[in-house]
């Protein structure tokens, strides 16, 4: 068995910490704000085989995982958990308290959180991973696991064969995972996932299956989602498949099948997948925090579809209102309830982005 670091225990963190000490690994979470109630109470996870508890030891800092290491032996893995706007600080603990790291594992969500993270450490010793199954804490700071059709996947930004090991392991302890060999496709694929029904539901403030049910906005969605497609294509970027999310299917559908169609299938999809859960983006911004995740979804699109001389001017729009809200430049009250405030901003800032280009 192997000792694992998961830095950065929250939900995700702890979820799959929780899962790798069931099979018998030796994980210590590192968590700012919950490693006594950690240490208390341990981790439980209610899954679709019922709930169950287990107790890995807890820190509240990298320096105090890294004292534990120097008493009880290295780490043979360590899997970053936080969010992708938080990897910066964690990079800069990690060149002070961990220049040598072990195999590191992300799990981010986000197009191109791997690269300072290779960069700084190098990418032979670097697995790309990401996660499709939803978790979330119940009332009782309990984990859910809200869907157990989906898994893990990995994938070697280096095209070595190091995330064909990380898979196994994975697979060994009885954990739903895949390698990929493509390791942008995989990334993009899940990013694909991330924005559907995320940055307009966060900046209308309602729930993506609400949303879908008016079709304007439904079509803001589908313009959205072509220009990701149209950038990958331009970046010779794959579409693949996921644990439990049919990506490529998705693609499929949104080139052949009427629109009337397509229209139906997302708004079962979104009414599946998220519900009336709101995303990620809008949990950000409720909690006041100036940072959020868009920037290496929608702003990511943007940015490398300009590299590649692919216009996105709608995920442009998109992650320019979101950040906006984010930073108090405009009230988050304009789009409150309001999808046709947002599609009228969303379509002048299009206009403004072809006039000062022009």
């Amino acid at each position: 068995m192997s000792r694992i670091l998961i830095y950065g225990a929250g939900a995700v963190g702890s979820y799959t910490g929780g899962l790798l000490a069931r099979a018998g690994h030796q994980v210590l979470l590192v968590s700012r704000s919950g490693a006594d109630r950690i240490q208390q109470r341990g981790v439980t996870i209610i899954g679709a085989d019922g709930p169950f508890t287990v107790h890995p030891a807890a820190v509240m800092s990298l320096r105090q995982a890294m004292l534990q290491a120097d008493k009880e032996g290295p780490f043979d893995y360590m899997i970053l958990a936080m969010k992708s706007y938080d990897l910066d600080d964690a990079i800069n603990e990690m060149a002070a308290f961990c220049p040598d790291p072990p195999v590191m594992v992300t799990l981010q969500n986000g197009i191109g959180v791997e690269k300072p993270l290779g960069d700084q450490f190098g990418y032979e010793r670097l697995v790309a991973g990401t996660l499709t199954t939803p978790v979330s804490y119940d009332q009782d700071l309990n984990l859910v696991e809200e869907r157990s059709d989906r898994g893990y996947g990995f994938a070697s930004p280096s095209g070595g064969k190091l995330h064909r090991k990380i898979g196994k392991i994975f697979q060994d302890a009885e954990i739903e995972a895949a390698a990929y060999k493509n390791y942008e496709g995989m990334k993009w694929s899940k990013a694909l996932i991330n924005m559907i029904g995320n940055a307009t539901a966060a900046i209308v403030n309602r729930p993506p299956d609400v949303l879908y049910k008016f079709k304007p906005l439904y079509e803001l969605e589908m313009r959205m989602l072509q220009e990701a497609m149209k950038v990958m294509k331009a970046r010779r970027i794959p579409v693949i498949n996921l644990p439990g999310a049919p990506t490529k299917q998705l693609q499929t559908a949104m080139k052949w099948l009427p629109q009337s169609m397509l229209y139906e299938l997302l708004k079962r999809q979104v009414a599946k997948g998220r519900g009336s859960k709101m995303p990620s983006f809008q949990i950000d911004l409720s909690a006041g925090k100036k940072k959020n995740e868009v920037i290496y979804h929608n702003g990511a699109v943007d940015r490398l579809g300009r590299e590649a001389g692919v216009p996105a001017p709608v995920n442009r729009a998109l992650t320019d209102i979101l950040l906006q809200i984010a930073y108090e430049e405009v009230s988050w009250e304009r789009y409150n309830g309001q999808p046709k405030q947002l599609l009228a901003d969303v379509n002048a800032h299009i206009r403004q982005q072809k006039e000062q280009s022009s």
